[in-house]
């Protein structure tokens, strides 16, 4: 086996650890997903704003500042899925001494330390950022869908919260107080309402 085909190898069991470990917690995996492309649909709504007023910026044009925006998405997704948090862990693995075991490793330690997690979430984000580059999208409308889409799920992930903030088992006899499950409760109830009025009314 050459030194290529070990890395590779090697690499694609950590990718699909990575994959295993995102995949065990869903629905974090999908609020960061959310969360994430809220978060640059809102770059391009301060960009429609700011071109609703002016038809340049110097010699820049609005089109060529989504392209801008979405080609930073890209990269930084790209940065983040592959190395952010690597990156991010490394202080805390030099600081418990846990590195002594990536340095023992059969394998090169910059490798390992780089390339051991991967973000799946980012990834994802990556391919919005491509669709904004090659597709117009109206940045309003896509921040409209995206709050809807937001409010429709929303119900059910305060009925988990609740499921799970007053399960004994899971908060290990330090359930949630009443007064909070029950404020929640309304929450849900009236977002739910709110959701069939969108569409019932």
């Amino acid at each position: 086996m050459t030194a290529i085909q070990k890395y590779c190898s090697v690499y694609s069991v950590m990718f699909r650890n990575s994959l295993v470990r995102e995949m065990s917690f869903k629905l974090n995996f999908l609020l960061w997903m959310v969360v994430e492309s809220l978060w640059f649909v809102g770059q391009l709504v301060f960009i429609e704003v700011i071109f609703g007023q002016v038809e340049r910026i110097g010699d820049w044009t609005k089109w060529q500042m989504v392209l801008l925006v979405g080609t930073h998405q890209i990269v930084s997704q790209l940065f983040q899925a592959f190395f952010y948090t690597n990156l991010v862990n490394l202080p805390e693995l030099v600081r418990t001494g846990k590195f002594d075991f990536v340095l023992l490793q059969p394998v090169d330690g910059q490798f390992f330390t780089s390339l051991r997690q991967f973000g799946l979430d980012s990834i994802v984000n990556t391919l919005v950022g491509i669709a904004i580059d090659f597709a117009n999208i109206n940045a309003i409308k896509a921040l409209f869908w995206s709050a809807v889409v937001n409010g429709l799920l929303a119900p059910f992930l305060l009925v988990a919260i609740l499921f799970v903030a007053t399960d004994r088992k899971l908060m290990r006899n330090n359930p949630a107080p009443l007064v909070a499950t029950i404020l929640v409760a309304i929450t849900t109830c009236a977002m739910i309402g709110a959701a069939l009025g969108m569409f019932l009314l």
